[in-house]
């Protein structure tokens, strides 16, 4: 089967190609591996970037939005759907691909599938265009829905009703993302071998959440006053890395982040409550499970109902008080056992059915 892929090449911050990153890189691979012919056309919204290779079993090409915005990657699509010879296109990533998917598989006559990993609404983009009966739409016509978690996939069922609807949830690399001694990840990342060290990786900005965490740390400081909160990841106001205790890193390169999370006694996911949020399910959490590492987690989205995750894990969202308590109730809680969970072999595999039934 000829499968392509329209995606955006940044997600989360990481370059799908080059960083080998999430489910958009490790999907296509997988199906590569089941012997599909698979093309990733990889929209790079950064820069002027143009991009062609093969790496594993996969045709990638990254386009680059400037200086001609989205019309070169309308056009490469096009080439591809008459070069390529599509029998399934897979529309990704945001409202746009999956919008452009469905209009292209209507007018190609190709069958059209979604992957659906985070509530599109919520995204400026959509908003302001007022994209959300487009993109429903397009769902309601396609051949599939994926969506990365139930509660996600029970939301988009009720929008789009006509298609089939089914769950792929995120998955961990484990080339990277597995137990290593935190003693060797620390002097690794020149971190202090015995301070307690909190671990928060991902964007470092408001509207995540970040000044319950602040709060939150100060109080754990008065009980605590050795620990440190280790930040990596984008920062929206540079005075935050100067807040005493905080050691900030940067942002780091996606396979230095499973050093980061062996190295902390405990990790933080932070979210509003807010529609972004009641329909998600932090990616991180995943990579933290499998790592064995202790973390704790919003009372909000499918967290609540992952295997493995614990009331004592969770904490009320926008809740400082409360965060300061679960931080400290599970500092010392050392390494943790989770239930296995699906790796991206058995995504692939199950994306395929998906495909070709």
């Amino acid at each position: 089967m000829n499968i392509l892929w329209i995606i955006k090449r940044w997600t989360m911050g990481q370059d799908v190609i080059s960083d080998r990153f999430g489910r958009y890189y490790h999907l296509p691979v997988g199906l590569a591996r089941r012997g599909h012919r698979v093309l990733v056309l990889a929209l790079d919204y950064r820069t002027a970037r143009n991009e062609h290779l093969v790496d594993a079993g996969v045709e990638w090409k990254g386009v680059g939005f400037k200086p001609f915005g989205p019309l070169p990657c309308l056009w490469e699509t096009l080439r591809a759907l008459r070069r390529f010879h599509p029998d399934r296109i897979v529309g990704a990533t945001d409202m746009y691909f999956s919008i452009l998917g469905g209009l292209l598989g209507r007018v190609y006559g190709t069958a059209v599938v979604h992957d659906v990993y985070d509530h599109f609404e919520s995204y400026a983009s959509g908003r302001l265009f007022k994209l959300g009966p487009w993109y429903y739409r397009a769902l309601d016509r396609s051949h599939a829905v994926i969506a990365f978690n139930r509660k996600l996939s029970a939301y988009l069922r009720a929008k789009s009703p006509h298609t089939r609807h089914t769950v792929i949830p995120n998955c961990a690399d484990p080339a990277l993302f597995r137990r290593l001694d935190a003693t060797w990840c620390r002097t690794r990342l020149g971190l202090p071998p015995h301070v307690p060290l909190i671990g928060y990786f991902g964007a470092i900005e408001a509207s995540r959440g970040m000044d319950t965490l602040w709060q939150a740390f100060e109080r754990v400081r008065l009980v605590v006053p050795e620990i440190e909160l280790v930040l990596a990841g984008r920062l929206e106001n540079s005075s935050d890395a100067n807040r005493p205790g905080v050691r900030y890193l940067g942002f780091l390169p996606h396979k230095e982040v499973p050093l980061l999370i062996n190295a902390c006694n405990l990790n933080v996911i932070c979210y509003k409550r807010d529609l972004f949020a009641e329909y998600s399910l932090p990616f991180k959490g995943v990579e933290y499970m499998a790592c064995g590492a202790a973390f704790v987690a919003p009372r909000v989205g499918a967290m609540p109902e992952e295997p493995g995750v614990s009331a004592e894990m969770l904490y009320e969202p926008e809740n400082h008080r409360d965060l300061a308590a679960k931080i400290l109730l599970n500092l010392e809680s050392g390494r943790r056992s989770y239930p296995e969970v699906m790796n991206w072999d058995d995504a692939a595999e199950r994306m395929e059915h998906v495909l070709e039934s």
